[in-house]
């Protein structure tokens, strides 16, 4: 009797929500690609050639940016969250290389099209200040440096209550901690696979 109650209490729970078959979710998701227009199905890069390669940023991917050092990660990876948040909404950005300024002069010098030497000396005309759009970006910078996992999914889902989070970027990978996700004696790569997780 009670394994039959138990069972009579799962079925219950696991059917407050309307039970699909697969072919009603096949025309589901039919009924969605019908609405879309063009190339985009997700959240646009602002990188025109990206986008209709990959159909832009879709949510639950995990993407990784990889090249060698120097080569622009970081620029790239903070143009897109820019874009992002001035198109679509709020980005937040974990920096464990550079603080928030820094990464505010880059945008300057993008918005500006000036060398990011200029902007850190502050030779910026007078007249050009008013091309800024980055300061209408809707995205948060964590830049404290040591951020363990566990605090990143803490502060993500404390953004998405505030406002709703479209984009999370994390710059850069191999120096997140897994915090309280680790397990003792787990090698690098093993953490990175519970982080990627």
């Amino acid at each position: 009797l009670d394994t039959v109650t138990e069972l009579e209490g799962l079925i219950n729970r696991s059917t407050v929500h309307k039970i699909t078959t697969f072919q009603d979710k096949y025309l589901e998701v039919i009924k969605n690609l019908e609405k879309i227009e063009g190339n985009i199905i997700g959240l646009s890069t602002g990188f025109q050639d990206l986008d209709n390669a990959t159909g832009g940023i879709c949510a639950p991917d995990l993407i990784v940016l990889a090249a060698g050092p120097g080569e622009g990660k970081s620029s790239f990876a903070l143009n897109i969250a820019n874009h992002v948040s001035l198109h679509h909404g709020k980005v937040l950005f974990y920096s464990y290389e550079m603080k928030e300024e820094q990464l505010i002069h880059r945008m300057m010098a993008n918005d500006l099209e000036l060398p990011i030497i200029d902007i850190r000396k502050g030779r910026i005309p007078v007249n050009v200040l008013e091309k800024c759009k980055s300061y209408n970006a809707d995205i948060k910078i964590y830049d404290k440096g040591s951020i363990p996992l566990e605090e990143i999914a803490f502060t993500a889902k404390y953004e998405n209550m505030i406002n709703p989070v479209k984009l999370i970027i994390i710059d850069y990978l191999q120096l997140v901690s897994p915090g309280i996700y680790g397990k003792k004696g787990q090698n690098r790569n093993d953490e990175v696979g519970t982080i990627t997780r």
